[in-house]
Order: C-alpha cells, then sequence, then structure tokens
C-alpha cells in the first residue's frame, strides 16, 4: 500500500505499563513483528507513554500522517469495559486522519491455548505481611502512646510504602491484613470481624482506595524511571562507542576498536566483511582467531551487503543462518557486513540491542569512509 502511494510508512509500538505484564510469548511475537515491519521497509519508531491512542495520535500529527491502518481489539468486552479500548480511542481522536481497520472478528478465531499462570512471588507478601504486624504489635504493646483512631492512620504508612515498592496486589494484600487486625482488635465487638457502627465502613473504603491509588502512581513511577534508565543506557553505550571510533588513529584500528567495543557491549562474537579490490567479501577483523564462515554463512553475509538489508538469526530473512548480520551504510552505500553470534547461541538480539547495533554500524561506517579518503 505504501509503495502504490508512493508514501513513507512507520511502524509504531508505545512502551507503556501494558507492555509490563507481557508473557514471554506475547513479547516474542512483538519481537517478531517489529523485525518484520524493518524488513519490509518501515521505520520503526518506539515512542513512551500511559495512553497508547494518545501518543500515536500525536505522532501522526506530527509526521503529517494521513492514514493509520490498525487491526481489531483482542480485548473482550469486559476488559474494555474496564480498561478501555485503544482502537476505539484512537478512531474517537483521530480525525481528520483517516483510520483503517484490518482483520477479522476476534471472536471467531480458533482457540488457543492458554498462557502459562506467572509463578506467584511470595517474598514480597511476606514482607509486606511482617512490616505490617510489626508496626501493628508495636502500636498495641504501647496503646497509651498511640489513640485508637490514630492506628489505622499509622498501618496506612507500611502498606502505603508496600504498595510503591511491590505493586498494586501487595498493597491490596497488605492493606486487607491491616484492616483485619485493626478490626479484629481495636474495634467493637473486640475479638471479632463484625462492626458495630457501619461510619467505620467509610474509613476503610477510603483506606482501600488511597492503598490502590498510591501504589499505581508508585508503579508508574517505576515505569517510567525503568523506561528512562534504557533510554539513558542507550545514549551513553552510543557516545562512549562515537567517542572510542574517532578516537582511531587507521583504518586497522578502527576495525579493532569497533570489534572489541561491539563484543563487549553485546557479550557476542563478531567478524567484519570489507569487499576486497574485485567487489568480493573478505574476512577483514573477527573477535577470536578461530571464527570462520561456512560457504550458507558467506551467503547471507553477500545477501545483506547487495541489499543492504539486516538477516539471518532472530529475522524472517534467511532465518536458518546461525549468525545475525547487519549492514555497514553510509550514505546509502553499503561498504560492508557486520556478522554477530551471541555466546549464548540459542538467545537473539531484542529490537533494542538491534537499533543500537544499526547505530554502532552507522558510526563504523562513517569512520571508514573518512579513513578511505
Amino acid at each position: 500500500m505504501a509503495a502504490d502511494l508512493e508514501a513513507e510508512w512507520y511502524a509504531v509500538h508505545v512502551e507503556s505499563l501494558q507492555q509490563a505484564r507481557y508473557t514471554g510469548k506475547a513479547r516474542n511475537q512483538l519481537y517478531r513483528n517489529i523485525n518484520l515491519a524493518e524488513e519490509l521497509g518501515a521505520k520503526v519508531v518506539a515512542l513512551s507513554g500511559s495512553d497508547i491512542a494518545d501518543e500515536i495520535i500525536k505522532f501522526a500529527k506530527q509526521k503529517n500522517v494521513t492514514l493509520i491502518i490498525t487491526g481489531l481489539s483482542q480485548r473482550s468486552r469486559f476488559q474494555e469495559l474496564v480498561r478501555g479500548s485503544v482502537f476505539d480511542n484512537l478512531v474517537k481522536k483521530s480525525s481528520p486522519i483517516n483510520v483503517l481497520v484490518v482483520g477479522g472478528n476476534p471472536q471467531v478465531t480458533a482457540p488457543s491455548k492458554s498462557p502459562p499462570a506467572k509463578k506467584l512471588e511470595y517474598k514480597p507478601y511476606f514482607m509486606g505481611f511482617l512490616s505490617v504486624t510489626t508496626v501493628f504489635l508495636l502500636s498495641w504493646m504501647f496503646p497509651q502512646w498511640i489513640l485508637t483512631h490514630n492506628l489505622l492512620m499509622i498501618l496506612l504508612l507500611p502498606t502505603l510504602v508496600s504498595g510503591i515498592l511491590w505493586g498494586i496486589s501487595v498493597g491490596l494484600f497488605t492493606s486487607v491484613v491491616a484492616l483485619g487486625l485493626y478490626d479484629f482488635f481495636f474495634l467493637q465487638p473486640i475479638f471479632s470481624f463484625g462492626i458495630s457502627d457501619y461510619l467505620y465502613l467509610s474509613n476503610i473504603v477510603l483506606f482501600i482506595l488511597v492503598v490502590l491509588g498510591v501504589s499505581w502512581i508508585g508503579r508508574m513511577i517505576r515505569w517510567r524511571a525503568d523506561s528512562a534508565r534504557h533510554r539513558e543506557r542507550f545514549v551513553y553505550a552510543l557516545y562512549n562507542f562515537s567517542r572510542e571510533i574517532i578516537g582511531a588513529e587507521n583504518f586497522d584500528d578502527i576495525l579493532n576498536r569497533a570489534t572489541r567495543s561491539i563484543v563487549e557491549a553485546f557479550e557476542s562474537d563478531i567478524v567484519i566483511l570489507l569487499p576486497e579490490k574485485s567487489g568480493k567479501l573478505e574476512l577483514t577483523a573477527k573477535s577470536k582467531t578461530e571464527l570462520v564462515l561456512n560457504e550458507m554463512e558467506q551467503a547471507v553475509a553477500i545477501w545483506v551487503y547487495k541489499n543492504g538489508r539486516h538477516a539471518g538469526k532472530g529475522t524472517s530473512t534467511l532465518s536458518s543462518a546461525k549468525w545475525y548480520y547487519v549492514p555497514l551504510k553510509a550514505r546509502d552505500r553499503v561498504l560492508g557486513v557486520i556478522c554477530l553470534m551471541k555466546l549464548d547461541v540459542d538467545k537473539t538480539f531484542s529490537p533494542e540491542q538491534k537499533r543500537l547495533l544499526e547505530a554502532f554500524a552507522g558510526v563504523v561506517a562513517l569512520a571508514l569512509t573518512k579513513a578511505n579518503k
């Protein structure tokens, strides 16, 4: 469609709190979708925000996008009522941008196996329970210092801390523990979970709402901090790599520094292929002396060199290869190929690592271009 319209197209992914709940299968599917979009010629853009629809619309207006293509929501009616629908919000806020919906009815898709349940971590719940009971016992041992009406506010402190540190579910659990202890030992009738004065119900409801609200805010802050650290690591790694390459004295020094830095950053073996005068690719630099490429791997490298696109393991192009291949491109000219293989051969490069590798390859290509002048 983009080729027919002679238009640029973007594959946009919004990093949000929802991504933190992805299963391994869902995350792998996301990575495959991103890789496929890159191979089809899309400019992949990763945005960050709490409202997915707002971030997409904001990006579309900045880039003067005229058409947004999206799939149908896979959420149930109940999930849409509770969490809202990204698709509905996108349609409502998209004017004057056109929205094209693709895909069939999600209700008639073939049944799939339910994802395995996540292993429950008991330590946060235990620590939350311990903090609440400790504060409660201290309050119970020194009643002359603490009024009964103030005890609920004192129990709120460890409950809020638990919610901020370990999430909403732990915060809710500790709030139930705190309210149970308060009701059983301090509210009339004593040593019973009954409540004689129903005015306390408003305090209980407010207690739970405050805990849930603060826990959600804590979760949002942690997610934004993680996103900021990830971006900082990306920029810092690229900055250090650029400084390392700029300090190179000659052509061979550029290759040696690039090889050493990439091995350290990505924990992988590396081979760099550059063309001879005849145009044939030659193994110019490598991280280990015993590294060689067999005929099949060399054929993949030649394809990457001719087409200027990455391929190999972890992509949908020549995916049977054992190595991952990145072209050394400078000003739409391919200067060579970087071949990488994880030290842990069962792992592949994530989309974030691939973007950083492409940035590294661009820096190396520019340095090699200047060194050849």
